[in-house]
């Protein structure tokens, strides 16, 4: 279990409880203690005795719940309560902590800062060569880098983005040195948001640098700034926040590589359809979950990349199998036997025939990517896919026939090649949709030796990644 990130004992009360003239708290104020776990699930305990007779009285999930932590001089503000939970303790979706007493949301506008820390990410934001400058005694040292910001305006959530890295080195020519990097995501609303699209939108980023870093770690809790008030955002959208630093080596496209695109690749992610946003939410899902059946997975891919095909427009109409439905439909018009409802249903059945089969839009998908894959050999991995798919959706496993060699132990096997290398398919494909270049996702696929050797598992070889080829020493730097 991971550590609590809030655990306080309070005094509490619901908000617009009247407050006597002179006194800080209202009368039938009740003791408690709060907490927050490190998946942000909020929960207040206020156990009833002698001392602590009075209870919150709940009446409906829109009631806020507001108090005051001594022991850090702070005050809460809990909303979103889980109404429908009849038994102690009380819990939260939502909760701000900060240093002024709430009485209702405060309001997060264009006069808002939300400031997100990038801990934990510090190797996907990428130090460059420090410079390195002689001194006036003779003496040479690597001296600090200056501050980067990055700036973006995000059209489809309504924020400015500012990334700001800051570059720390000290390192003398004699003794021990540092290098060290910081960064910060500063959202800016252009217009009044909630605690629920505030939310959305941090979980909708966490999820766009699962996608770049390849590798599943959670933002830090989102700091609200207003004037002279500061609050922190806890929320509980994930039951299994990501905890580990991104690691250098399994990080797929870092952000020096796209920093003059980020903004754009951001405002597609955000800017999602329906059919990309289920695609993203089945990929992300597995990403997440600390333990997923294998069964579970290989589905949950499938149906992410079911989805956005929904989108594609790659897959050729059959017109053959157009022409063959029309004159079929024609002659059941003619046929007086026939009765309407007849008809209706062999309408139904020969228009859902139009739709190319799975094994089409899969490689339809996957053929767009600048991956070299062989045509023949897409084409078999889409075919095995789209079977398996097909044996778990009606079967639940093998699919029973006496005339087959096949036992469950292959059909297992089959889900152990085939499920690596569609996950990073999927992953790749949505890259590609949002706008990610071409050449990156080729070089994240390329250059790394566990991908080549599941997607070789697969049946799917590779091509041989290109030389590599060493960065030019920073000018300056001794020989």
């Amino acid at each position: 279990m991971p550590n609590d990130e809030v655990n306080e004992h309070g005094r509490f009360w619901l908000a617009g409880t009247p407050i006597d003239e002179g006194r800080r708290f209202p009368a039938g104020v009740v003791d408690g203690t709060l907490t927050i776990d490190g998946n942000g699930m909020i929960r207040l305990r206020c156990p009833i005795t002698p001392n602590n007779p009075n209870r919150l009285v709940i009446n409906n999930k829109n009631d806020v719940i507001v108090g005051y932590l001594p022991q850090s001089d702070r005050f809460v503000y809990l909303t979103q309560i889980d109404f429908f939970h009849p038994l102690p303790p009380i819990s939260a979706r939502f909760c701000l902590i900060g240093n002024a007493s709430l009485s209702c949301m405060p309001k997060i506008d264009d006069e808002t800062d939300i400031v997100i820390s990038l801990d934990g990410f510090e190797n996907w934001l990428g130090l460059p060569f420090p410079r390195y400058e002689d001194r006036e005694d003779g003496t040479g040292a690597l001296i600090s880098m200056e501050t980067q910001n990055h700036n973006y305006e995000l059209s489809s959530v309504n924020y400015s983005i500012k990334i700001e890295t800051d570059w720390k080195v000290e390192w003398p020519l004699v003794g021990k040195g540092t290098m060290t990097a910081s960064g910060t995501i500063l959202l800016k609303p252009r217009s009044a948001k909630t605690l629920l699209e505030l939310a959305d939108t941090v979980l909708k980023l966490e999820e766009f640098l699962l996608l770049l870093t390849n590798q599943h770690r959670s933002l830090a809790w989102p700091r609200i700034e207003r004037q002279e008030n500061e609050f922190i955002f806890y929320h509980h959208s994930q039951s299994n926040r990501g905890r580990s630093e991104i690691d250098t080596f399994d990080c797929w496209i870092p952000f020096p590589s796209i920093a003059v695109q980020f903004g754009y690749i951001l405002n597609k992610w955000l800017d999602q359809n329906e059919n990309l946003t289920l695609s993203c939410g089945f990929y992300a899902a597995t990403r997440r979950a600390s333990t997923l059946y294998l069964d579970h997975q290989f589905v949950s891919l499938v149906w992410a990349l079911e989805a956005m095909s929904r989108n594609e427009s790659e897959v050729p109409e059959d017109h053959k199998l157009s022409e063959k439905i029309a004159r079929i439909l024609d002659q059941a018009r003619e046929k007086p036997c026939l009765k309407s409802s007849d008809r209706r249903w062999l309408e139904n059945i020969l228009d859902r025939a139009k739709e190319p089969p799975l094994k089409d839009r899969l490689f339809s998908l996957f053929k767009s990517l600048p991956l070299g894959l062989g045509k023949s050999e897409l084409q078999k991995f889409a075919k095995s896919c789209a079977d398996r798919r097909n044996e778990l959706s009606h079967f639940a496993g093998l699919k029973q026939d006496k005339s087959a060699t096949r036992t469950h132990n292959d059909f297992i096997q089959d889900l152990v090649k085939l499920t690596p290398a569609l996950d990073l398919l999927c992953h790749a494909k949505i890259l590609q949709t949002i706008g990610v270049p071409n050449d990156l996702i080729r070089n994240a696929f390329l250059s790394r030796s566990e991908n080549r050797h599941h997607m070789r598992e697969a049946g799917l070889p590779l091509p041989d990644p290109p030389a590599p080829t060493l960065p030019s020493p920073p000018s300056g730097a001794p020989a």
